[in-house]
């Protein structure tokens, strides 16, 4: 079974290069992919049409969620 994660937003080939960058110089980047690719899903909802980072969704993704570990929203935000 293949684990590939596939990116589907604007900035998909983006985060692919960016994935497969990684993994060449050494990283597995298993867990980081995955993030990327809810912070994808993110950019679907909010319907990104550039391939831009804007403040908003930005702000989105690093605001802190309910029961959320400072630890863990580190984690999210250190990938973008």
């Amino acid at each position: 079974m293949s684990s590939k994660i596939t990116y589907y937003s604007t900035l998909a080939n983006i985060l692919t290069g960016f994935v497969k960058e990684k993994q060449a110089v050494g990283y597995k980047y298993k867990k980081a992919a995955s993030l990327l690719r809810q912070f994808d899903e993110l950019c679907i909802c909010e319907g990104l049409k550039e391939e831009t980072l804007p403040k908003d969704i930005v702000l989105l993704w690093i605001k802190r969620r309910s029961n959320e570990e400072d630890s863990t929203q580190n984690g999210r935000i250190s990938i973008i």
